[in-house]
């Protein structure tokens, strides 16, 4: 198993361990339905790149992770969005470059919006810049910490990893760290 993987089943596979153990007390509370919830949140972070690509000399770039995401808290525990994020380096091989993530994804929190989070996403890669353009799949998963500064807006320390592989065979690794600023509102919708 390659370091790659690991960091992309691990928080995933915690997810699924911590999820087993709170579900009876899931169970308990959320059996009357609850208000269910939305949320836009923010990220902005450093990032270290690896691309591999044909047309690409230099490997190895710092850059920012910057990202959004939005979406609906299905239980007091999982939530499911859209994520749109950017790994920006300053320049590759001397001219500006994008990598873009746009995907579905799932977060788990160990408290309800506070605490321990969990993220992963999976969806479409886009390189674009001048010096490649192309399209592929491309997987997010992050860990994070979130902590309340009101009642409708949290802080979350985090870091993750984007993988992407591109159709014309090129690939990309950015981990990052980031804070995210999440803004949360009420539906009245009970689910």
């Amino acid at each position: 198993m390659t370091m790659q993987a690991v960091h992309l089943t691990l928080p995933l596979f915690l997810a699924l361990c911590i999820s087993s153990i709170q579900a009876k007390a899931d169970a308990k509370t959320d059996t009357e339905g609850r208000a269910s919830t939305v949320f836009f949140s923010l990220n902005l972070g450093p990032s270290a790149g690896w691309i591999s690509h044909p047309e690409i000399k230099k490997n190895g770039q710092l850059g920012l992770e910057y990202d959004a995401a939005f979406g609906l808290g299905l239980t007091r525990r999982w939530a499911i969005g859209f994520e749109l994020s950017t790994w920006s380096p300053p320049n590759i091989d001397g001219n500006p470059s994008h990598l873009h993530l746009f995907a579905p994804r799932v977060e788990y929190t160990v408290g309800e919006k506070d605490g321990l989070v969990l993220a992963a996403a999976a969806g479409l890669a886009l390189a674009d810049g001048s010096a490649v353009k192309s399209l592929g799949f491309g997987i997010m998963s992050q860990m994070g910490y979130r902590v309340p500064l009101s009642k409708l807006i949290t802080l979350a320390p985090q870091f993750g990893t984007h993988v992407a592989i591109h159709e014309d065979g090129g690939y990309a690794l950015a981990p990052f760290a980031a804070v995210e600023l999440r803004f949360w509102g009420h539906t009245g919708l009970r689910l």
